[in-house]
């Protein structure tokens, strides 16, 4: 029994260090053979200019990505190249620089491993959303290991690449909302968190705006027993948005290259959105799908190819995901199921409108799938044991 207690009290960290482990083992895929592993570089060569420039702008031809990607790994190869130069291997920062130059994909593992722990807080994020969201340590735990063991999740792990870093800044964006979601009153602090959140998730990768949606439900939500005009001319609601505006053209100064590539200046380009490196899949190589036979048809045709991926690469989580989602509206949970819902249907129909069919794109749903997945496993286990 006291073993049984240990493992119930220490139940989250076991997770993260299973996760840690299984997620560390790829770090060294292919080294230092970088260019084989798709759009590994940009972030990473983005990094180590700006050192080498001196400069906290990352407007590099060479990094298509938008701009708040590259400062995540910024404090960590500061670090590591003053542990360099203070090993005594390097006996001048010219020396760093020249190494740096010559052996780029040296530093691949390392970028990797940021990525690892951009996972981990992932992970930690989405237990704090549960935490928030039902307060019932069951879920939290099982929707944190369905995602730290989530094929799809891990294996993107491996790579330096934004998707994990994405799914981490919509979680934070997405933690705000829920506090904002849940406060007794309308607080300016929880609305500019709110901006600034999905600004953020805007920042690190286009797709993060799509959390915008769930803010709209909130704010909807919160004040549903008000007048549509006071919903709307809410005066916090607005500061909000401008905080997001605000970040908006941050983003744009700091990487032009980046901006107008996914966004082409101001209002996003659907032929754009999104169409990444395709020399490498998650998974798999797949081709270009281009279909003439319809904009409407080839969404359909996409939307299905994306539902067969979540069936093939997380059948338990799918079903488990939508047994949740039955449960949460049944259970009369439908502010909840309509906030993380929200974000799961714009995204999908989003990536349907896109013409490459890739394995990755379904990774921001992820923790969002884990979250109904296991609200609906921990009532099938409270209903067993009630009737035990």
């Amino acid at each position: 029994m006291k073993l049984l207690n240990f493992f119930q009290r220490k139940a989250l960290i076991f997770i993260l260090v299973l996760y840690l482990i299984i997620a560390s083992v790829g770090i060294f895929f292919n080294y230092s053979l970088f260019n084989t592993t798709g759009d590994e570089a940009p972030l990473l060569s983005a990094t180590l200019k700006m050192i080498a420039d001196h400069s906290l702008r990352p407007n590099y031809p060479s990094f298509y990505h938008l701009s708040l990607g590259a400062y995540l790994y910024l404090p960590f190869f500061l670090i590591w190249l003053i542990l360099m130069r203070l090993s005594g291997l390097f006996p001048d920062l010219a020396a760093i620089a020249q190494f740096g130059q010559v052996e780029f994909a040296k530093f691949l593992p390392l970028a990797r491993f940021i990525s690892v722990l951009a996972g981990l807080a992932c992970l930690y994020l989405l237990y704090k959303i549960c935490e928030k969201l039902f307060s019932q340590r069951l879920i939290s735990l099982l929707a944190t290991f369905f995602l730290s063991v989530s094929l799809l999740f891990v294996q993107a792990s491996h790579f330096a690449r934004i998707w994990i870093p994405q799914i981490m800044a919509v979680l934070l964006a997405f933690y705000f909302i829920i506090n904002l979601y849940q406060a007794k009153k309308d607080r300016l602090k929880d609305y500019l968190l709110c901006g600034l959140g999905i600004g953020l998730a805007f920042g690190m990768h286009v797709v993060g705006v799509f959390s915008y949606v769930s803010f709209l439900a909130a704010h909807y939500l919160k004040n549903k027993n008000e007048k549509i005009k006071q919903i709307i001319f809410n005066k916090f609601f607005w500061q909000a948005n401008l905080a997001l505006v605000i970040v908006y053209f941050i983003v744009y100064y700091l990487n032009t290259y980046g901006f107008t590539r996914y966004l082409g200046g101001v209002l996003p380009n659907p032929n754009k959105m999104l169409s990444l490196s395709s020399t490498f899949d998650l998974i798999t190589d797949r081709p270009d799908i281009s279909d003439q036979s319809g904009a409407a048809d080839s969404a359909a045709k996409m939307l299905l190819f994306y539902l067969k991926a979540l069936w093939q690469y997380e059948p338990l989580i799918l079903l488990s995901a939508v047994f949740g989602s039955v449960i949460l509206f049944i259970k009369r949970q439908r502010d909840i199921l309509l906030i993380i819902f929200s974000f799961i249907v714009i995204y999908c129909l989003a990536i349907s409108s896109i013409s490459m069919k890739s394995q990755r794109y379904l990774l921001p749903i992820m923790p969002f799938l884990a979250i109904m997945a296991a609200y609906g496993l921990a009532w099938l286990y409270h209903r067993a044991k009630n009737k035990k």
